[in-house]
């Protein structure tokens, strides 16, 4: 599989585990998408990356010693089968895991090897997003808006009215683009009790 790289820090994001947990992140490189706002826009093209087997992949989480991997990208569903491969080995080894996607791709036959789900729903080219996908998530997984701005806000709000998903949501202020405390103060006016307000903390600490 193509890897851009395989680091230890913390969850900075919502997720089953919650923020500021230790995780191992394995890096998928390559994604088509291509977001404007992109935080990783080194991991959308597969160059300057690693082709490592599955067996090779574990054993550098297992080497590691942390318990914790969240799989992201790039994105990982781009390369389905060997994503397979490894959810299903990082079971046998026991090892939790959370995926990061961007919700282009179907997660159902990922959605049941993995602890928790993050999707996001991309405001910006919502004919892109398998909107079946929403179903399939859990009450512990996660749908994710980034929002730059207050039409992004209003969009979010109404594809949750039309969805009504089951799984938890989180709003994400992108990074240096739409200050938090503004979408904070949109979410208590409009009485947006359930949605999380998601800061990628690990920006604020400047960690990768």
């Amino acid at each position: 599989m193509k890897i851009k790289t395989i680091f230890r820090s913390i969850d900075g994001e919502v997720n089953f585990y919650g923020q500021g947990v230790l995780t191992t992140f394995v890096r998928f490189a390559g994604c088509s998408f291509g977001c404007p706002w992109c935080d990783t826009p080194s991991a959308q093209s597969s160059d300057h990356c690693e082709e490592l087997t599955t067996e090779q992949v574990v054993r550098r989480i297992r080497d590691g010693g942390c318990p914790k991997v969240t799989i992201t990208g790039g994105e990982p569903l781009e390369q389905k089968d060997e994503l397979v491969d490894l959810l299903k080995m990082l079971r046998w080894y026991d090892i939790d895991a959370t995926l990061e996607t961007n919700g282009a791709h179907r997660i159902d036959d990922v959605v049941g090897l993995v602890d928790g789900v993050v999707m996001d729903y991309k405001l910006h080219a919502p004919h892109r997003m398998v909107k079946s996908n929403i179903r399939l998530l859990r009450d512990f997984d996660f749908l994710k808006f980034p929002i730059g701005d207050a039409e992004d806000y209003r969009e979010a709000i109404k594809a949750l009215e039309l969805w009504t998903p089951e799984c938890s949501v989180a709003f994400s202020p992108i990074h240096g683009v739409l200050d938090p405390a503004v979408l904070l103060n949109w979410l208590v006016v409009d009485r947006q009790f359930r949605i999380y307000l998601n800061i990628q903390i690990h920006k604020l600490i400047g960690v990768e």
